[in-house]
């Protein structure tokens, strides 16, 4: 019986690192991870969104957004609240 990496099966189905797919599929990976962070350290903290968003001077529908590329910039604020 043949065995794949992890590696090997995300290059069969994805493409290869580097192809624009994969990269995109990984940026939008990347963000999802930094979304659950930033979900999972709110709810520690047992605040709402509407809490956080006041808590960085943005509107809710903006704290909504935070599994995109804006969630990088605001994360490391957020963890100093």
């Amino acid at each position: 019986m043949e065995t794949y990496t992890i590696e090997d099966i995300k290059n069969e189905v994805y493409g290869k690192t580097g192809t624009p797919r994969r990269d995109k599929i990984e940026t939008e990976l990347s963000n999802l991870r930094v979304g659950l962070q930033i979900r999972n350290a709110r709810e520690a903290r047992k605040m709402t969104q509407n809490e956080l968003a006041g808590k960085i001077g943005k509107e809710r529908f903006l704290s909504l957004k935070l599994k995109g590329k804006e969630a990088i910039l605001l994360f490391p604020r957020f963890m100093t609240l």
